[in-house]
């Protein structure tokens, strides 16, 4: 068992994520409603935690561990939520057997469209805006599937928008504050109007975004250009390098791949909408 003894903690919870048991954890009471709110759409399980992630009291304010590892320096309760939830990201990312791209990801009757990218290029913002406008939700942060059978696990996270975010998608900032200091507020599909995904999911498309002030398009991506999106927004990227790539030549070879060239969310989700 990682983590500091069980009865050492205020609270706690056991999720499912991406097929894993992780426990997070608290020594202030606080976390548990909040986590209940924020990680509605992870399955609870009672199987043993192979991970624990935690905040922790400290003297001046609340220190973030993964097991016996320190991850941040001492911060005050609000700061300490959002470090557990990104520690949380990293770890599953190490635990994880799948293979994970960086990307947002959506799906409609069972096939999902996912847009690998670098953080700040805005898949957050269009994840929600699809979801908003009736896709389901998959995750804003990682597309974690088989390569072989092309099936796609869900990791519904909540998505972490901040206030020019959820105003593109019609959210009133002041019902998604957690705690008081929040600069990103945490949105999951309930908040949207929408639901995650249900049944299985097959990774139908890739899209590479890119945000500019021209006229909205969407146009095919080559095969070439589908490996190279997928490789480089891999996690893991020193991994047999060389199943990885038979590994996205063979996906490049299955789905259909695009670029989408938008500037505001809402013409994005039109032209999906289309594609589908």
């Amino acid at each position: 068992m990682t983590g500091k003894p069980l009865a050492d903690w205020r609270s706690e919870r056991t999720y499912e994520i991406l097929r894993m048991p992780i426990r997070l954890a608290s020594t202030d009471e606080r976390l548990g409603p909040i986590l209940d709110r924020i990680c509605e759409d992870f399955a609870s399980t009672d199987d043993e935690p192979i991970a624990t992630i935690s905040i922790r009291s400290d003297d001046d304010g609340f220190t973030v561990w993964a097991g016996e590892t320190k991850k941040s320096n001492v911060l005050d309760f609000d700061q300490s939520v959002m470090k557990l939830m990104s520690t949380l990201h990293r770890e599953a990312m190490k635990l994880c057997s799948l293979w994970s791209v960086h990307a947002g990801v959506v799906s409609r009757d069972g096939r999902a469209v996912a847009f690998p990218g670098i953080s700040g290029v805005g898949k957050s913002t269009l994840a929600g805006a699809c979801v908003a406008a009736g896709w389901d939700y998959v995750s804003d942060e990682t597309l974690s599937f088989d390569p072989d059978t092309m099936e796609v696990v869900l990791y519904p996270k909540p998505i972490w928008m901040d206030g020019k975010a959820t105003r593109s998608v019609g959210l009133d900032d002041a019902g998604l504050t957690i705690t008081p200091d929040h600069y990103k507020y945490p949105v999951t599909p309930r908040d949207l109007g929408g639901r995650i995904a249900d049944g299985p999911i097959r990774l139908a498309h890739l899209i590479l975004i890119e945000r500019s002030k021209e006229d909205p398009k969407i146009e095919p991506l080559r095969p070439a250009e589908l490996v190279t999106l997928l490789l480089r927004n891999t996690f893991k990227k020193a991994d047999d390098s060389e199943r990885k790539f038979a590994d996205a030549v063979a996906v490049a070879s299955h789905v259909e791949g695009h670029r989408l060239i938008f500037d505001e969310p809402v013409q994005a989700v039109r032209l999906l909408d289309a594609l589908t």
